[in-house]
């Protein structure tokens, strides 16, 4: 397994551990790809408070031009923007 390989998966358990605590929806087994606007009702706050975490916990930086709705859509998609991010730091 490669490096990115262990990173994409560090990174998709925590993030599946950061929504579950910080928005918890009992009865719901978060995925990679289940559909964060609709498990979560993802609105300007949980973005701002997810934004936060990104910073916080990989150490990357955003602005206002990365958030979009796409990297919102799902694990992976967050994943994938903090892979990049995480490569371009």
């Amino acid at each position: 397994m490669s490096n990115v390989e262990i990173d994409r998966e560090k990174i998709v358990s925590e993030l599946i551990h950061f929504f579950q605590t910080e928005f918890p929806n009992p009865g719901i087994e978060l995925t990679r790809t289940s559909d964060l606007p609709s498990l979560f009702l993802i609105d300007s706050l949980r973005v701002l408070t997810t934004v936060i975490h990104l910073e916080q916990q990989f150490g990357i930086s955003l602005v206002e031009s990365d958030i979009n709705a796409d990297i919102f859509q799902n694990i992976e998609s967050l994943t994938n923007f903090v892979l990049t991010k995480l490569s371009t730091t």
